[in-house]
Formats: structure tokens, sequence, C-alpha cells
């Protein structure tokens, strides 16, 4: 049984008394370990807005990008396009 945390998997061995705790592994979800070196991309000059994430309708970075529209303030998005 694959757990995305501590409190899950605590939850789960409280609520299934019989479950083998070896048998849950923990796998955290969107979370990637830094990569050893510098930075492969300079990070933009101050005055920006960073918008991390699933890039698409649910999040709604195009809405975010028409508030920004004139206010001399850069937007930077990180993340895949989602479903949709």
């Amino acid at each position: 049984v694959l757990v995305t945390g501590q409190a899950e998997r605590d939850r789960l061995l409280t609520d299934f008394p019989g479950l083998e705790p070896d048998r849950l592994l923990l796998a955290p979800l969107g979370y990637e370990p830094a990569r050893p070196g510098p930075p492969t991309v300079t990070p933009p000059a101050a005055g920006f807005v960073l918008c991390v994430g699933a890039i698409g309708p649910r999040k709604n970075q195009l809405t975010l990008a028409r508030a920004l529209r004139g206010s001399g303030r850069r937007l930077v998005l990180i993340g895949s396009p989602a479903e949709g």
C-alpha cells in the first residue's frame, strides 16, 4: 500500500489493525529532490509573481496573467500542462 505521508500511514494502521506495517510504503507526491550542482535556469529579476503547479484551467493561470497585465510585473510559471 502506498501512502503519501506519516499521518496517512498512522491513520491506516489505526483504521485497519490487521494491516502489516511493513506493507505500507511511503511515496511522497509532488516532490523531487534537489539536483546536485548549480541551477540550470537563471532566476528572473526582482518584481515577479511566481506560480508553481500544474498549468491549466483549475489553477486558472490565464486569469492571473490578465490580472497582472499592465502592472509591470513579470509572471513566472513553473509546472507541466494539465490534462484538458
